[in-house]
């Protein structure tokens, strides 16, 4: 219907709009998290930390959608007051410097963090109208549902944990997102008993792929002694019989909940899309803060190989990897390509892997096998045997062989590790060689940990140095 396709509309230009904003923020990794898994924020810092502590006073663990709901459904009609009714007993107020403070600081660094991580996203304010502005007050007047007014409703009850239906409703729906429920703000009237009406504010919420209604304050109005009737707790039909509202806004809602659902799911995707365009564009998807120089220089080098670009590199290493990064640090030391490997002329010393790298190292004497005619291209790679397959090109760069005789480079000291006994004596040579040339430094212990895996970023780190283009050390 023309509604439904008005709200798809809007769904659509604010899954944009918004995937733009977050695709601005630094992305390190991705969550995978989907609609009722990950908070929905109002995007108001100072409200959405209120409401993180808020809701670890709650106790939601092990408990379903449902019970999540009513669990913090049942504590504000136990722990909020009506306006003019007085304040909570057990009601602790926020701290307004500590808010701002936190606003302003760690917990805005989480918030953007989490953001570019996928772990939350931003409430979609479907309002059509997001404000009127009234020039003899001078100020704007916003959609109930808006997330400026949900926001600004939330704060003050929050703050004073008393309020009006629209204090009550805003709040709902501002703690159910940070759950991972959409929910909404409906404005109408309450029908009384008497045959009189009066303004009112309530809920919907999407859970379980359907719209429920909530009203909280009325709900509140009958709470005694603890016990909550929930008389308007997730109900999916017989509203009318107590309310009066513009039922095209619920309406759109109720008949588009997938389509709510899915524009959820695309925000919460859209760092993971912006991860991976990352990744392909700088070479790596993931690494270590110290390694991060190193990474941008290995890709502006061109050491890192097609079968780790765009990867995590703070992965154990592989051998069929490493062998990429020989041939990259091979091409780049030499200045020359290898002839590449040809199968009729130079055989199958492999039976488990034909990769091209693997075969052309082969050929140039720098990787080996693991007998019985395997290669063993999954296996990692060990500290002590990368830096001998990388000492080799350097020793047939320089003297055209591979002998596992290489001097020393001119002015290099030898350092002699805590563990140097346990390096073997086929990478001893080589693991001195670039010790004194500054690719490796050991752990900062005195040891090398030759038997310890090399990550993908450790062996870039020692490629990227050997060739001089870093002098930091691993």
């Amino acid at each position: 219907n023309s509604e439904g396709t008005i709200l798809k509309q809007r769904l659509a230009a604010l899954v944009l709009t918004l995937g733009m904003v977050l695709a601005l923020l630094p992305v390190s990794a991705f969550a995978a998290l989907t609609y009722g898994q990950a908070p929905i924020y109002t995007g108001y810092q100072d409200v959405d930390y209120m409401a993180q502590e808020l809701l670890k006073t709650i106790d939601l663990s092990g408990k379903s959608s449902t019970q999540k709901i009513q669990a913090v459904y049942d504590w504000m009609c136990r722990n909020c007051a009506r306006e003019g009714q007085g304040t909570p007993p057990a009601f602790t107020p926020f701290d307004p410097e500590v808010v701002d403070a936190q606003a302003e600081g760690a917990f805005y660094e989480q918030y953007i963090q989490d953001l570019g991580t996928g772990k939350i996203t931003l409430r979609l304010d479907l309002s059509e109208e997001r404000g009127t502005y009234d020039p003899e007050l001078d100020a704007y007047f916003f959609s109930v549902d808006s997330n400026e007014s949900v926001a600004a409703y939330a704060y003050d009850m929050m703050m004073e944990r008393t309020g009006n239906c629209v204090h009550f409703s805003s709040l709902l729906a501002v703690l159910l997102g940070h759950l991972g429920f959409d929910c909404r703000v409906i404005e109408g009237e309450c029908l009384n008993s008497s045959g009189s009406r009066v303004e009112h504010k309530w809920n919907l919420v999407l859970v379980d792929g359907q719209y429920r209604w909530l009203d909280v304050r009325m709900d509140q109005a009958a709470t005694k002694n603890g016990v909550v009737p929930h008389n308007y707790f997730l109900q999916t039909s017989g509203w009318e019989t107590k309310h009066a509202w513009d039922h095209a806004f619920s309406d759109e809602l109720m008949v588009n909940a997938a389509d709510v659902q899915s524009a959820y799911n695309e925000l919460l995707a859209i760092p993971e899309q912006v991860l991976n365009e990352t990744a392909q564009e700088r070479g790596w998807r993931n690494c270590s803060s110290w390694a991060e120089q190193s990474m941008t220089q290995a890709s502006q080098a061109g050491l890192i190989p097609d079968s780790i670009w765009a990867e995590d590199m703070t992965q154990a290493i592989t051998r069929q990897e490493f062998a990429g990064v020989a041939m990259r640090f091979y091409e780049k030391l030499s200045g020359t390509t290898p002839r590449p490997w040809d199968e009729e002329q130079d055989g199958h010393p492999f039976t488990d892997t034909q990769d091209a790298d693997v075969l052309n190292a082969y050929a140039l004497g720098i990787v080996q096998g693991v007998g019985n005619g395997k290669f063993d291209p999954k296996g990692t790679l060990t500290r002590e045997q990368a830096s001998a397959m990388l000492g080799r090109v350097c020793e047939l760069v320089e003297n055209g062989t591979i002998e596992n005789k290489l001097a020393l480079p001119a002015g290099g000291a030898k350092v002699t590790f805590d563990d140097a006994a346990s390096i073997g004596s086929w990478a001893k040579n080589y693991v001195d060689y670039l010790v004194a040339k500054g690719a490796i430094s050991g752990n900062g212990a005195g040891k090398f940990l030759p038997k310890d895996n090399m990550t993908r970023e450790q062996a870039l780190k020692v490629a990227v140095s050997a060739l001089g283009a870093d002098t930091t050390a691993i």
